[in-house]
């Protein structure tokens, strides 16, 4: 039988991450999103989780990630939007005055629904209906202004 490594840790631990852009404007143009998803996977990894599945719309993003235990999800989102957001601005500074909303979103997942939650990204439409969707789906009280700023 196998000794326990205390220093072994073994964890499935996901999240969803959904943001848009200022006043849900269709800024990212269908160029932009292959090279806007991997860079964001490549931040993911960065810091030291993994980018499972997800999409960039022209409006918002929405991700699924493997949390890693030691992750503080404050600067995991943090970095995601700031690092996104001068990357976006250095390499398409076609897309004028671009910015990310000052809300975030996430929701833990369980592994059971990470496959479902892909297919569901996959579908999606507009920011405006997926948070909306989602915060009534997880019985969340919000404020629906504060929500697209």
């Amino acid at each position: 039988m196998k000794e326990h490594d205390e220093d072994e840790i073994n964890h499935e631990m996901y999240v969803h991450l959904l943001w848009s852009t200022m006043s849900q404007r269709p800024l990212i143009t269908p160029s932009v999103v292959p090279y806007l998803y991997d860079y964001l996977c490549n931040l993911t990894l960065n810091e030291g989780c993994h980018l499972i599945g997800g999409s960039v719309f022209c409006d918002h993003t929405q991700l699924v990630i493997k949390f890693a235990p030691d992750t503080i999800f404050f600067d995991l989102i943090t970095n995601l939007k700031v690092a996104s957001l001068l990357w976006i601005r250095t390499n398409f500074p076609e897309i004028e005055r671009f910015e990310w909303q000052k809300s975030d979103f996430g929701f833990t997942v369980g592994v059971d629904e990470v496959g479902d939650l892909i297919e569901r990204i996959k579908k999606a439409k507009l920011f405006k209906e997926e948070v909306f969707s989602l915060l009534d789906q997880n019985e969340m009280k919000y404020d629906p202004v504060e929500v697209l700023e």
